[in-house]
């Protein structure tokens, strides 16, 4: 998977209770949850609560980023 566009395909078929991941079009801004988006020439991955977002960590490519939030999604299904 190499964009946040496959990343949010794998989702709605796979996962469609993760919707408090908000990646691309996928998922919806709840109480808290997480996001992946573009900001700039990067990619950010959030964390959001109430009206509050924390940038996380940033990313120089987009596979960069949907590698990195795949394995934290995986590791989330896996408890």
């Amino acid at each position: 998977m190499k964009t946040i566009n496959e990343l949010e395909k794998f989702l709605e078929e796979n996962y469609p209770e993760l919707n408090y991941f908000v990646i691309g079009n996928y998922g919806k801004y709840g109480n808290d949850g997480f996001g992946l988006e573009k900001f700039g020439s990067l990619f950010v991955w959030f964390y959001y609560e109430r009206n509050n977002r924390e940038n996380l960590k940033y990313f120089r490519t987009e596979k960069e980023a949907v590698d990195f939030v795949l394995s934290e999604i995986e590791k989330l299904i896996k408890k």
